[in-house]
């Protein structure tokens, strides 16, 4: 799916009605749990898996995004997560720049997606940027494999024109040296994240570095590919 299907996507009137119809329903009721199994997702560490299957052993590493999703799960710290980030991003060190997206999640708390600083890990990242902006960073959403549901246009914050979209040949190469020397390339993308008891994907043979696609029609996956 490129950005422009996503753009479509969000747009349409079933999916805005499906939200809307999970805001209605008191925190914990199981009938929001079932609407929400029904919305599309996305993925933000991973835009492909081999044999179109979403889990660790299927990761591929030319598919690794460089970007992460910092998930701010309290509605009441939700507005002001929002303002630091905004101003995060703005001053001089090492998150400049880096903010990519923002959204109101489908139960209107607060999706912040953001590229990762050299020579961190996803988990690293989460952690030193819930730091920055005053948030705790949730320890259940920094696997390969996470997913993020969909939502509207109207939930969407902020967009950068880089989110999802490929480093340029420079910046991978960056990146790739960012990491320690002992990681070698074709293992790096699962070398820079960890699960959340900690375990390292580094010296893995995990992925075939085949390209793959989900199966969109069979879960409407919001996968994210860059335009040709």
């Amino acid at each position: 799916m490129t950005i422009k299907d996503y753009d479509r996507l969000i747009r349409e009137p079933w999916l805005k009605k499906l939200i809307n119809e999970i805001r209605t329903l008191p925190a914990g009721d199981k009938r929001a749990d079932a609407l929400k199994a029904q919305l599309p997702w996305r993925c933000p560490h991973y835009t492909a898996f081999g044999d179109n299957h979403r889990r660790q052993a299927n990761l591929l590493p030319e598919a690794f995004t460089f970007q992460t999703t910092f998930d701010v799960d309290d509605a009441s710290v939700v507005e002001k997560a929002i303002t630091a980030a905004r101003e995060l991003d703005t001053k001089p060190g090492r998150w400049r720049g880096k903010l990519l997206h923002m959204e109101y999640s489908a139960r209107k708390k607060l999706h912040i997606d953001f590229r990762l600083p050299l020579g961190m890990t996803v988990e690293e990242a989460q952690q030193a940027y819930g730091e920055a902006i005053g948030v705790p960073y949730d320890k259940s959403c920094i696997t390969p494999e996470r997913f993020i549901y969909v939502t509207s246009i109207d939930d969407e914050i902020y967009r950068s024109k880089e989110w999802y979209q490929p480093l340029n040949d420079d910046d991978r190469e960056m990146y790739v040296a960012a990491f320690p020397r002992t990681w070698t390339y074709g293992r790096w993308a699962h070398a820079c994240l960890s699960s959340a008891n900690g375990r390292s994907y580094k010296n893995t043979e995990r992925g075939n570095h085949a390209h793959a696609a989900y199966d969109l029609h069979r879960k409407a996956v919001a996968h994210l590919r860059p335009q040709s």
